[in-house]
């Protein structure tokens, strides 16, 4: 089965992210679902996960353009729990400078804007959590949510 074209954006920063430097050695996971707990072996780790996915028709195009809300989920042992940490301030900014050294993602995307990064919901977890949440934009085919039509007409 094909990845879908938000899926294959997801895998995407997930390359970029944990090809980072200062990120060296953490996990990025990206096929977590929500109600499953993260293993305490892949702290501290990244879970990229999609919250919405949007689309509408670009017809002078023969496109469609879609719009993902993503979140970054910076996870780790530490005690401070409902809180963002230092230390996942200081990671969550380093996925920042990652996603911003290539904001295009290869060409891929048409835009992207981060938001803000909060302590996640209360769900009864004892690990330490931040969250960052961007807004991409991107291409298909009218129709086929498979194939992204990246900045000068590549496709992936």
């Amino acid at each position: 089965m094909s990845d879908t074209a938000p899926d294959k954006i997801v895998d995407a920063w997930a390359t970029l992210i944990g090809g980072w430097s200062d990120l060296s050695g953490e996990t990025v996971i990206v096929d977590q679902s929500v109600d499953e707990a993260v293993e305490a072996e892949s702290y501290p780790c990244t879970v990229i996960q999609v919250e919405s996915w949007g689309f509408q028709r670009a017809m002078e195009q023969g496109q469609e353009l879609h719009t993902i809300v993503v979140n970054f989920d910076r996870i780790d042992s530490s005690a401070q729990v409902g809180v963002v940490s230092r230390a996942n301030r200081t990671a969550l900014a380093h996925v920042v400078a990652a996603l911003h050294s290539d904001p295009s993602l290869g060409g891929r995307l048409q835009d992207c804007d981060w938001r803000d990064v909060a302590a996640p919901m209360a769900n009864g977890k004892s690990v330490s959590g931040a969250s960052l949440q961007a807004v991409a934009q991107f291409y298909t085919p009218a129709g086929d949510h498979f194939t992204i039509v990246g900045v000068g007409g590549d496709t992936f």
